[in-house]
């Protein structure tokens, strides 16, 4: 008896970074999250229907397969998969903190990995991305994953058998298959295996196109390469290449201080914040490659975060330049955070790992500046989460809401037919896509479509977001509140005066 408990002390001892990180993230997932998902991942689900019935995959859209692959199986055990992406959520989000603890562990002391791995899955982006279903948590563990192997078999043991480079090229298209930008940080990996000459060029080449062969695949298939072209030679794109480069510089602020909306106020602040952490960067990295011989393996770590960081924002921003802002699978993401803030994560361990070894900073001052940085996210996404809450239109679990209008439909006269205003806000498309899910599920007695310009009947209910509503009222309806909707506005045709 005595020594089992000797035995798990002992386990819980050397595990306890392990056990106490996945504890906080596992809570914290299920403290913010609600059963909903943002458009793109209900479209993705959506798919399932297709691809069960007729192994058609074109519902997913300009979005990869991974998550409709996934939901596929879910629902196939008789599961709803957004249900299950729910749960799983909070746990992914533990996983990606521990492989990320494992890596750092490698060239760390086991209280900086902590704090650092916790900094980096404590930023606000990782944070927006759990508070519904969302691909950000999956992809992060793929990749993380990913990193791990490639630092394990590829950079230190450098073992180039048949098995170990067929397990790296599967890793890599699972990373891509689960989000498109993933393949923008496989690219940095391989700069970075090519900086370090670990692959001779015939080797490496036909490394590259394997690992990027799903990326590859569906630029071909889906993307205008031709207009794209010109796009790419156009006068504008060094503007827009900058201006995107910029935008993602803004967001580094999260290296050092919890993000603040209030800065927001104050963009030369945030640009000027997030340079200086690159420029710190990437002195420690040039003075590592003049120092070659001298290098440890805690600086080469360094390097390999901060070249898939940067190639992560250099080649995002290169994308945005290349599909244009009229491509379907275009934005600005430069502005979207969840989509920029991705490569905080790796820039943020590589500041950190180049801080920690330097040779006349204090030990005990770097940990105390993580601790106090730990506990400044957390407080800060907490507080952001709970205000930000009473504000959002549907971060309600779906099935209450597909509940709400099933039951307003059956007393009314014009059951047949439900249109949903999709052409303004995000927010019209997600009660859009909340309803054709739910309806996915549970069938429902009516159509659910779109409400446009040319099909403005009145023989069907008429319903938008809060906040198309006054785009709508000022042109043809007129907008009455529902009680038991979260706001939600029933529209009627103006009589003409």
């Amino acid at each position: 008896m005595k020594s089992i408990l000797i035995e798990r002390s002992l386990f819980f001892f050397h595990n306890s970074f392990y056990i106490m990180g996945s504890a906080i993230l596992i809570s914290l997932g299920y403290f913010i999250s609600r059963i909903t998902a943002n458009n793109d991942i209900y479209m993705q689900l959506l798919a399932v229907d297709g691809i069960i019935n007729s192994f058609d995959f074109s519902g997913v859209g300009g979005h990869p397969i991974g998550i409709a692959l996934i939901g596929t199986f879910i629902r196939l055990i008789g599961a709803d998969p957004l249900l299950v992406l729910f749960y799983l959520q909070p746990v992914f989000c533990a996983f990606c903190f521990i492989i990320l603890l494992k890596l750092l562990k490698k060239v760390l002391p086991n209280n900086y990995a902590f704090f650092i791995s916790l900094n980096a899955m404590l930023s606000l982006v990782l944070i927006k991305a759990m508070n519904q279903v969302s691909a950000e948590i999956i992809s992060l563990a793929a990749v993380l994953y990913f990193l791990l192997y490639v630092w394990d078999v590829i950079i230190i043991k450098e073992k180039e058998n048949m098995t170990h480079f067929i397990i790296l090229v599967l890793l890599s298209w699972i990373t891509i298959l689960l989000r498109n930008a993933s393949i923008f940080i496989i690219l940095g990996v391989l700069v970075f295996i090519f900086q370090q000459k670990i692959y001779k060029t015939l080797k490496f080449s036909l490394l590259s196109l394997l690992l990027l062969f799903p990326g590859i695949l569906k630029s071909m298939i889906s993307v205008d390469n031709n207009s794209s072209l010109e796009n790419i030679l156009s006068i504008k794109a060094p503007m827009i290449f900058y201006d995107q480069i910029i935008k993602h510089i803004k967001n580094l602020i999260e290296i050092v201080i919890p993000y603040n909306l209030h800065l927001n106020k104050y963009p030369e602040i945030k640009l000027v914040i997030g340079l200086s952490c690159v420029v710190f960067c990437l002195i420690n990295f040039f003075y590592n490659s003049i120092h070659v011989n001298k290098i440890s393996r805690k600086n080469i770590m360094g390097d390999f975060f901060l070249t898939i960081g940067l190639s992560y924002f250099f080649f995002l921003s290169l994308a945005s330049v290349y599909l244009g802002y009229t491509s379907i699978y275009s934005t600005d993401w430069g502005n979207i955070y969840r989509v920029s803030g991705f490569g905080i994560l790796f820039l943020l361990c590589a500041f950190w790992i180049y801080i920690k070894n330097l040779k006349n900073l204090k030990r005990s001052f770097v940990f105390y500046v993580l601790l106090l940085l730990c506990f400044g996210k957390l407080s800060y996404g907490l507080r952001y989460e709970i205000l930000a809450s009473k504000t959002r239109l549907f971060f309600s679990d779906y099935r209450t809401i597909g509940n709400s209008v099933k039951n307003y439909m059956i007393g009314t006269e014009n059951n047949e037919k439900l249109l949903i205003y999709t052409f303004g806000s995000h927010q019209g498309k997600n009660l859009y896509y909340i309803l054709k899910y739910y309806n996915f599920l549970n069938p429902l007695t009516f159509k659910i479509d779109n409400l446009t310009e040319f099909n403005h009947t009145d023989n069907a209910v008429k319903l938008c977001a809060y906040s198309d509503l006054e785009t709508l009222s000022k042109a043809k309806y007129e907008a009455q509140s529902i009680d038991n909707f979260r706001a939600i506005y029933l529209l009627h045709s103006k009589q003409p005066s």
